[in-house]
């Protein structure tokens, strides 16, 4: 039971952390495409909007066999630039800037919990 929780904690850790990196390097990534008004609140919606399309569309494709994870990353890709879009009130190009921002930022939350959840799983099992 204490291991269920641990990981559960891990994942909630994981998620909170990439939504708050997410918004700080799509911040970011808004002034880099001069969006005006980019804030950290909208920076944070924009996050979690995006997050939820993606979780919510890749798992939708996911029961596709072979194809479907690469047609939920595009569809997901698509649906988050809209979100973007939206939230920031720009361009599609603008947007794509912001994403990629993004993008780096789940990379670096990928890292940071697999390296997070290996050394949670060490210390119990040394």
């Amino acid at each position: 039971m204490h291991l269920i929780g641990l990981i559960l904690g891990a994942i909630l850790g994981i998620a909170i952390l990439d939504v708050i990196l997410s918004a700080l390097f799509m911040m970011f990534g808004a002034k880099v495409a001069n969006i005006p008004y980019a804030t950290f609140g909208k920076s944070l919606i924009a996050s979690i909007g995006s997050a939820l399309v993606t979780w919510i569309i890749s798992l939708i494709f996911s029961v596709i066999p072979l194809i479907g994870t690469i047609i939920g990353f595009l569809a997901g890709f698509v649906l988050s630039l809209f979100v973007i879009k939206s939230v920031f009130e720009t361009t599609t190009e603008k947007a794509i800037i912001c994403w990629i921002f993004n993008f780096i930022a789940k990379l670096i939350a990928i890292i940071i919990g697999v390296l997070t959840f290996a050394s949670a799983l060490f210390v119990i099992f040394k």
